[in-house]
Parts: structure tokens; C-alpha cells; sequence
């Protein structure tokens, strides 16, 4: 999918409690022949006044066959001024862990929420993706580079549109970031 040229469009959502979220949605149609079958968009929304950007990727089976996908997005936040100092919350077997850096690359998986606390600031930068069918992947590829991952697998329906909503999210602390995942994380999805 290198050759591909998405049209940019503006998009409001209302919300499930009625707020208005704004923003772009981005679309294109790949030519390669073992894609021809699929169209894909992503809406990236907010709120005026807000922190948290919600991302929607989303594909579309053009055919009369159930095709299998993979949905998702990659972050990669530029964590500090000073040498890259972060650490990465993540959630598993159901409680809260905390990872700091080596000079050795690792991964870590989380449930619900991941967030990469810049250890100068004390502020976070993180994504909350509600439901059980997402993968929350944290990498850290050296001691001052890192990013996250979100995935979805699963398949479209002939002539249907398969997507979900992952929340970017600029809190202040890891206290803030547990209570925008409380926020946002008890609805399957704001839309």
C-alpha cells in the first residue's frame, strides 16, 4: 500500500451523550490488485477544549465474501527535550505495572489503556481503547525512544464497514491518565 492517495474530508460526530466532536476523516481505495476488494478511512476527532483525540480507522469489504482484517494505529510521541526519559504504565492480569527503559528493546501488552509518563514532566501520553477485542502493544526501542501500537483483528462482512474508536490522551499525570480510562473506557465506544 505504498502508492496510495487519500482524500481529506471534514467530519462531525455526535456523540452518544450528545457531544460534538470535529474533525478529519482521511480515505483512499489501494490499486494493488490483492487489495482491490477493501476501501479504508480514518477519522481523527475532538472536542474543543479537550485532550484526547479519537481515533477511528475502519475498512470497507467491496465484495460478496467475508474478508479477514487487521485494523489499527502506530504512535510514535516524542517523549522529552532532556535524553528521552519516559516510563511505560500498562495493565496485566489486571493490574498495573510501570517499565522503565534499557538499552535493550522490549514490548510490553496492556488491556485497556497504555500510557508513556515522560519522567521530567510527570505528564502522559496515552491511548485508551475500550472492549476486549483490542491489542495494546507498548514498545520501547532504546533507552530514549519509544512508541504504542493498537490492533484489532477480525473479519468484514460482504458490502459492510468494520472500525473502532482507540482515545489518544494528554493527561497530566498516571492519576489522570487511570481516570480518562475510567471515562472512556467503560463505553464499547463514544459514536
Amino acid at each position: 500500500m505504498d502508492r496510495l492517495t487519500f482524500g481529506v474530508r471534514k467530519v462531525r460526530r455526535i456523540g452518544q451523550h450528545g457531544s460534538v466532536w470535529h474533525g478529519l476523516r482521511a480515505s483512499a481505495e489501494p490499486e494493488h490488485r490483492d487489495l482491490k476488494w477493501l476501501a479504508i478511512e480514518c477519522e481523527y476527532l475532538t472536542m474543543p477544549g479537550s485532550d484526547v483525540i479519537a481515533v477511528v480507522p475502519a475498512a470497507v469489504n467491496k465484495t460478496t465474501a467475508r474478508q479477514d482484517i487487521v485494523l489499527g494505529l502506530a504512535v510514535y510521541p516524542r517523549v522529552s527535550d532532556v535524553g528521552g526519559r519516559f516510563r511505560i504504565h500498562h495493565v496485566q492480569d489486571g493490574r498495573e505495572r510501570v517499565r522503565k527503559p534499557t538499552e535493550h528493546s522490549f514490548e510490553v501488552h496492556s488491556c485497556g489503556w497504555l500510557a508513556i509518563e515522560d519522567v521530567g514532566t510527570g505528564r502522559v501520553f496515552g491511548v485508551v481503547s475500550p472492549g476486549q477485542d483490542s491489542e495494546l502493544v507498548g514498545h520501547s526501542w532504546d533507552a530514549s525512544s519509544t512508541s504504542f501500537t493498537v490492533e484489532q483483528r477480525g473479519s468484514v462482512a460482504p458490502q459492510e464497514k468494520r472500525r473502532f474508536a482507540a482515545y489518544i490522551v494528554l493527561a497530566e499525570s498516571p492519576a489522570q491518565m487511570r481516570l480518562y480510562y475510567q471515562a472512556l473506557g467503560s463505553a464499547e465506544t463514544l459514536f
